[in-house]
């Protein structure tokens, strides 16, 4: 009888002890996951359907403004121009899903990043009015990412997805249909 007793209370504190251990794993996986979605937040908060109109300026000071009126994109600066809807859609969803994958704080020196004088700024604008605009610096070679910050919050710089900057190095002629 206390034999099967002890082995009870072994089996009890063994069961006690994986009990913690599953606990405390399945509260490292959640802070993991939560510091994960914090990382990898998006520059744009919006989905391609969403966005009316994008703009942008290269460094040499070319500009070029799209904008959806029912469903159909139009050149801003030419309307008789025939924008090719595949390519401004493309545009448009090279505006979504820009991964952060770094947020660098307390930044005094835009210059180390490119964005004292910036390669584009880019203005997405949504359905309901709401502007959000961005300033594109330089490359990142290692990380495979490029400096973007928010015009107006210039303590922060961003390391973000490099497909923001290929989507507007374009042309126009790449987008006329």
């Amino acid at each position: 009888m206390k034999k099967k007793m002890t082995v009870l209370l072994i089996a009890l504190g063994v069961l006690c002890v994986l009990t913690g251990v599953f606990f405390l794993v399945k509260n490292r996986s959640a802070a993991y996951e939560e510091s994960q979605k914090t990382k990898y937040d998006t520059l744009f908060d919006l989905t391609a359907n969403k966005i009316a109109r994008i703009e942008w300026e290269t460094s040499g000071g070319e500009k070029f403004a799209f904008a959806r009126e029912n469903g159909t994109w139009k050149y801003e600066y030419d309307e008789t121009i025939s924008v090719d809807q595949e390519a401004a859609n493309l545009l448009a969803s090279g505006m979504t899903g820009v991964s952060v994958y770094q947020v660098i704080p307390d930044v005094t020196d835009l210059s180390r990043y490119g964005l004292d004088a910036p390669a584009y700024r880019i203005s997405v604008t949504d359905r309901d009015g709401s502007t959000t605009t961005v300033l594109i610096g330089d490359n990142n070679e290692t990380a495979g990412s490029v400096y973007a910050v928010y015009e107006g919050e210039t303590g922060t710089v961003y390391s973000v997805q490099p497909s923001i900057k290929a989507a507007v190095e374009k042309k126009l002629s790449d987008f006329s249909g």
